[in-house]
């Protein structure tokens, strides 16, 4: 087969029932990954962000695939906008490049915690 590069496109809002769902998006990236030919993946990211819970889930399965195929690298394009859940995305790639016009930042994805993790060890409870 020919070597390619996969891209995979996150335009518009993250959200579970639009076109840039978590399951979209992670079911693209299990595609590429596990074709033989992908020499990289290309995230192309036009996104003002959406979904916290959906926006997370992206960039796990993108440092889980990482993990199993080291070789293939993950670089982000970033277009118009790549703010909040779409720039949490864009932090799991390996590069970021953007335009210079291009609005990049981080709006308000938060990440909290409480304090129980001795419990949550005695428990062998992840976050």
């Amino acid at each position: 087969g020919v070597r390619h590069t996969a891209r995979i496109d996150l335009d518009g809002v993250i959200q579970s029932k639009g076109e840039v769902s978590a399951e979209a998006v992670a079911e693209a990236l299990r595609a590429a990954f596990a074709d033989a030919n992908t020499a990289g993946v290309v995230l192309r990211i036009n996104s003002p962000g959406g979904s916290p819970v959906q926006a997370g889930i992206i960039p796990d399965e993108i440092l889980r695939l990482r993990a199993q195929h080291p070789k293939i690298p993950v670089v982000a394009v970033i277009e118009e906008v790549c703010a909040s859940g779409g720039y949490y995305v864009a932090a799991a790639a390996d590069q970021i490049f953007v335009d210079k016009a291009s609005l990049v930042g981080s709006i308000g994805v938060l990440m909290s915690s409480f304090g129980l993790v001795g419990t949550m060890d005695k428990l062998g409870i992840e976050r």
